[in-house]
């Protein structure tokens, strides 16, 4: 049977486990049931041109050797994850992890919360590495289902670096990356890739939809940089000249989105001319932003998920509780500001009725 074509995004999974004490075999089952629910997955992104990246963190080369036989029973690709030990006790100090008793037996200096904490810091510390590291154009997702049923840690999804180049969408990538909020430059491609290919099938070929996809480049700038300046307080100072000048929008496109009355506004406030085409894309960004969010919605499942996805790439923390997690972005230290900038990406009520999971 021919293989699907790979298509631009690959999914980033990361999975810890961590029994302490000899694995029970109530363990053993447990593993089998979470290798079959991750072979199904896997088997299934493949079928549909999907790639997936798995990362599974455990505490022990015994517990490695359980599901890299689980993963062979079911059927699992050849390859497909990246089983990693990390050996707390070992690396806490290796002879020195034990002291001598009163009556000359040895004792292990380190309890088990002890040895929980230290797991919990160094795998928090593994992630933050194989995320910032190896994927660091990835967009942090809030896991579907499926995923939510493995001991998930981190979810992501990102664009393949080879897919998209300066030619293809018109303008250099490094100098709109540079545009962005900090955090968000690395993660450009996918933002651009989300734009082009799953928020829209954009034919960048085509003049019209070339200058479509360069306006919602646009738009998706000032919507991170909003969502940036909600979050801290801070005063806007989005800059539509600077991405006139990078990106080579159509004059003639962005004068069918304004009405007369913004036109004759535009110039009579431009105190030169040149900077015309900046302000009207300042101007358009921020009355299409709401419009930008209903069309990146359905694709992240929520506008909570969006809220999600942007706060924890604003602040990010890799937990090994990712349900912690989720609860602490959305439930926890709440301010007024948070509010505010979940309200900015909040889908319409037009918008909302078509909203589908993904």
């Amino acid at each position: 049977m021919p293989q699907p074509e790979q298509g631009p995004f690959t999914e980033i999974l990361v999975l810890t486990t961590a029994p302490w004490g000899s694995p029970s075999e109530t363990f053993s089952k447990q593993i089998g049931e979470m290798a079959l629910r991750l072979t199904n997955i896997l088997l299934k992104r493949q079928m549909e041109g999907v790639q997936v990246a798995v990362y599974w963190l455990v505490n022990a080369a015994e517990v490695a050797g359980l599901i890299e036989n689980a993963l062979k029973e079911e059927g699992c690709p050849d390859g497909a994850v990246k089983l990693l030990v990390i050996d707390v006790a070992l690396d806490s100090g290796g002879d020195q992890s034990f002291v001598l008793t009163d009556d000359g037996g040895l004792q292990n200096r380190l309890s088990l919360s002890e040895v929980a904490d230290d797991w919990d810091e160094e795998t928090s510390a593994k992630i933050e590495s194989i995320v910032e590291r190896e994927h660091s154009s990835a967009i942090e997702f809030w896991p579907d289902e499926t995923v939510f049923k493995l001991p998930c840690t981190y979810y992501g999804r990102e664009c393949r670096g080879d897919y998209f180049d300066d030619s293809d969408v018109g303008f250099w990538l490094d100098k709109y990356a540079a545009t962005l909020p900090l955090e968000h430059r690395s993660k450009a491609i996918t933002w651009l890739g989300l734009l082009a290919r799953k928020i829209e099938e954009t034919d960048l070929d085509d003049l019209f939809e070339a200058n479509a996809f360069m306006f919602d480049a646009v738009v998706l700038a000032y919507l991170l940089r909003r969502f940036e300046e909600i979050v801290d307080e801070s005063e806007s100072d989005f800059d539509g000249g600077e991405l006139a000048e990078i990106i080579p929008i159509s004059k003639i496109f962005v004068g069918t989105y304004l009405t007369e009355h913004q036109l004759i506004d535009i110039c009579k406030e431009a105190y030169d001319p040149e900077h015309l085409l900046g302000d009207a894309l300042a101007l358009l960004a921020e009355q299409h932003a709401q419009d930008l969010v209903d069309r990146l919605v359905p694709y992240f499942g929520s506008d909570a998920n969006l809220f999600y996805s942007l706060l924890v790439t604003k602040r990010p923390g890799y937990s090994r509780n990712l349900e912690e997690r989720i609860d602490e972005t959305l439930n926890r230290n709440v301010w007024s500001s948070k509010l505010d900038a979940y309200e900015f990406v909040q889908v319409s009520k037009i918008a909302d009725k078509n909203v589908q999971q993904p």
